[in-house]
């Protein structure tokens, strides 16, 4: 590979783990999100006894660790990139 193809190859690694950064921000407000509208139905339904308002709690919670492993994954995807352009 030439200086050039190397220089190239390099420069679009770090275009693509710029991208996947701001991925993984949009990630991060996501889970925020999920929190504020967890902790907005968990106040709603305080003190009511429906085991729907419990479910639904749960499920934010799963939501929010699917989101958590996808910001996992994009890091794991990051850092083996990098691998490739330290490689270069």
């Amino acid at each position: 590979m030439s200086d050039s193809s190397i220089g190239d190859a390099a420069a679009g690694i770090r275009g693509s783990n710029d991208t996947a950064q701001d991925a993984n921000g949009i990630l991060q407000q996501a889970v925020a999100q999920l929190e504020q509208a967890r902790g907005q139905l968990q106040a709603a339904c305080a003190g009511t006894p429906q085991a729907d308002a419990s479910e639904a709690l749960g499920v934010y919670g799963q939501a929010m660790e699917a989101v958590r492993d996808a910001q996992r994954a994009v890091q794991a995807a990051i850092t083996a990139a990098e691998g490739v352009a330290a490689r270069l």
